[in-house]
């Protein structure tokens, strides 16, 4: 099942997706973080700029932060590839 993810703009220069992880065993959710963070990552490598990720304080919710100085476009993108890599997995959902 696909998902979709919301994507907000705070500024010219930042974009930021959350996402919740769905309930599962401990040992899923471990994973889960992992699969969050690295798809963070890739997608903020892929397209050059920076990227933060953290706990948005409510249980399972997870947040996104990517932004660059000088690249407004490609940190737009960077919250898109995200978006499409966690779309396809059913351990992720809108919060």
């Amino acid at each position: 099942m696909s998902r979709i993810f919301t994507i907000e703009t705070q500024t010219l220069h930042t974009a930021s997706l959350r996402v919740r992880i769905t309930r599962v065993d401990t040992f899923q959710f471990v994973e889960a973080k992992r699969v969050f963070a690295d798809a963070v990552t890739a997608a903020s490598e892929a397209h050059g700029v920076a990227e933060d990720w953290d706990s948005t304080g409510t249980a399972g919710v997870y947040e996104a932060v990517f932004s660059s100085d000088v690249d407004r476009e490609g940190v737009f993108a960077a919250a898109q590839a995200l978006a499409v890599s966690l779309s396809a997995s059913d351990v992720f959902a809108a919060p």
